[in-house]
């Protein structure tokens, strides 16, 4: 695997990541084959944005043991919508912290490296996250040492 420095972190992260969306409603089985496979081909940059706890649960149990090998980036502004595990974009702060909270619970983990504000397209995006306190709680979580990048 070939590694690169990311942006300005200073994190190697592989040329090839692992993306999460398509373990969704699979078995806990695929979920820990599929990511122990990746980390033994050389991945290490996982992004996981599903809000549905089943999701995060089997992630964060198949990573179990191996955080300090992958580089995970988690994302503000997605939540469920309902018992289908369908999600949803939003700007609402509240859920979006429940939602949050829920990522580090679900999935057993205390930070994320990489913190993503999901889907912001357009310039009311921008606002509705910029222009608020939605900016406010997320710089706070980065001095929580939450998010680290």
């Amino acid at each position: 695997m070939e590694y690169r420095t990311l942006g300005k972190t200073g994190l190697k992260v592989g040329t090839v990541g692992l993306g999460t969306e398509f373990l969704d409603k699979k078995p806990y089985n695929i979920v820990e084959e599929t990511i122990h496979t990746a980390m033994e081909q050389g991945m290490n940059f996982m992004d996981n944005f599903l809000p549905g706890e089943e999701n995060r649960r089997n992630v964060g149990k198949a990573m179990a043991g191996h955080r300090d090998k992958w580089i995970l980036q988690g994302h503000f502004c997605c939540a469920e919508l309902d018992k289908s595990n369908q999600f949803y974009i939003t700007r609402d702060l509240t859920v979006c912290k429940r939602f949050w909270d829920d990522y580090f619970k679900f999935m057993d983990i205390d930070y994320v490296d990489i913190g993503n504000l999901f889907f912001m397209d357009t310039e009311e995006d921008y606002k509705a996250i910029f222009e608020t306190e939605f900016i406010d709680y997320v710089l706070d979580q980065k001095k929580q040492g939450r998010i680290h990048y």
